[in-house]
């Protein structure tokens, strides 16, 4: 393993950028790209404003997540964030009705804090049978994923979420049945087939599914101005194991940014 001159480790000719706080180190600079404005390491600072200092006129426009990182992130103007917040393991799919989604799945405006949901979901694809849990597909890894919904689900035939990289490229990454690291293509958030309990209740090779009983509900949040796309742009937010934990967190997070807003502190 060596390192470049740009400080980024690399072996066999492959380099990694993704570093601090898992931000892309940036060429000569030396500066970590935070989606909405760039950190200087060197110096500890930020060369830009908060892209919502105006929403926070107490505080300087120069600081990051109201100077508290522990507990918050700073956000990049994506209108709205969805969190997946699942069970740690695969579900049975046995074909007990009722048990094909897992997850919680809440709608998070950054601008009006609004918070909608719980609507039952996903977050892994279809089982091999009703006596085989495991899969044959490629399951999106936890972690934050940005989205738009340009092109839709099933050729832009059914309303879905597309999960893009930071070039919009219908790519994201991954984990293979054999648990190693793959990059994925054509991922979405649509509905899934039924709620039945069976093996392809889900109606998913991989991508994030919403039970059909909220998804009308769960796809209001989002702009189909193009009938079944449209001009919704975010980040999906996956995570595995106490899902009461995750709501709570979410939940009180919230609170204080409503706190903050409304100035009671």
């Amino acid at each position: 393993m060596r390192k470049n001159q740009e400080g980024s480790f690399y072996t066999s000719g492959t380099s990694q950028k993704y570093k601090y706080n898992g931000k892309e180190l940036v060429g000569s600079l030396g500066w970590y790209d935070y989606g909405a404005r760039y950190y200087n390491p060197t110096l500890g600072i930020f060369h830009s404003i908060d892209r919502f200092a105006e929403k926070f006129p107490w505080q300087s426009p120069y600081i990051y997540a109201s100077n508290n990182p522990i507990r918050f992130i700073d956000i990049n103007g994506d209108s709205t964030r969805v969190y997946v917040f699942d069970q740690a393991n695969r579900p049975a799919d046995n074909g007990t009705s009722g048990t094909s989604y897992t997850a919680e799945i809440y709608v998070y405006d950054d601008q009006t804090y609004d918070l909608n949901g719980p609507y039952s979901g996903s977050s892994y694809p279809n089982s091999i049978s009703n006596t085989n849990n495991s899969t044959k597909s490629n399951t999106a890894n936890e972690g934050e994923h940005k989205y738009n919904n340009r092109s839709g689900h099933k050729g832009g035939t059914k309303q879905g979420l597309n999960l893009v990289n930071n070039s919009d490229q219908r790519k994201t990454p991954g984990t293979n049945p054999n648990g190693d690291d793959v990059m994925m293509q054509y991922v979405n958030v649509h509905s899934g087939a039924s709620n039945k309990g069976n093996y392809s209740s889900r109606g998913s090779e991989g991508c994030v599914t919403i039970c059909p009983d909220d998804v009308q509900s769960f796809f209001s949040n989002f702009d189909w101005s193009g009938g079944t796309t449209g001009n919704s742009t975010g980040k999906i937010i996956i995570e595995r194991g106490d899902k009461n934990a995750s709501v709570q967190k979410l939940k009180e997070n919230r609170e204080e940014l409503l706190k903050f807003h409304f100035h009671e502190y």
